[in-house]
């Protein structure tokens, strides 16, 4: 028993030994470990492809209690979209949400996400295609209810825009392909403009 403990404790000085000699041997030949590439944060990416989405509405001035109707309105010249994904938020105690409907841009929409909170003021909705459109058209239509008086009826509704850490999905964006279909443009790829 004492024979084997020594043999297998000159087999581990052994292979130390030998680790430590190459290990020098490659210092000196100048053999050097690659560089590590370093992380690039997704912000640094040039976007390549262009959107813009705009909310519209069918009224200028509207009293208390009255139904408006808003469009959201998706540009993107020469690409083809095949989702988009937004979220609003509005003043709960100015405004009641009704319904959205998908609007004509997507041939046959798939909803993905739909949420209306009229306690907290959002909207989360998520829509998409598996046969991609042309990226100019309206997106969605949202019924509403104003319950206060306003005058300024772009500034009801406000897109979430910002990425507040890196967790954080919930932020508009659009999907885009080429217009030939071959080349898909992920969020960090588009440049979005977003105007209420």
């Amino acid at each position: 028993m004492n024979k084997q403990k020594t043999q297998v404790l000159v087999l581990i000085i052994v292979l130390i030994f030998a680790v430590g000699i190459i290990g020098w041997w490659w210092s000196q030949k100048g053999f050097r470990p690659l560089p590590q590439s370093p992380l690039v944060p997704a912000a640094s990416v040039k976007p390549i492809a262009q959107a813009a989405l705009a909310l519209d509405t069918d009224s200028t001035t509207v009293t208390a209690n009255t139904s408006v109707t808003y469009s959201v309105r998706l540009t993107a010249g020469n690409f083809r979209t095949s989702g988009v994904e937004m979220y609003l938020d509005y003043d709960p105690q100015a405004v009641r949400v009704e319904a959205i409907t998908p609007g004509p841009l997507f041939a046959e929409p798939k909803i993905i996400t739909e949420e209306i909170d009229n306690d907290q003021g959002r909207i989360a909705y998520a829509l998409g295609s598996f046969t991609p459109a042309p990226a100019s058209g309206v997106v969605i239509t949202i019924q509403a209810t104003l319950l206060q008086e306003a005058t300024d009826l772009s500034s009801v509704f406000t897109f979430d825009r910002t990425k507040t850490d890196a967790s954080d999905k919930e932020q508009t964006k659009v999907a885009l392909r080429s217009a030939d279909g071959t080349q898909v443009f992920g969020e960090n790829q588009t440049m979005l403009t977003i105007s209420n």
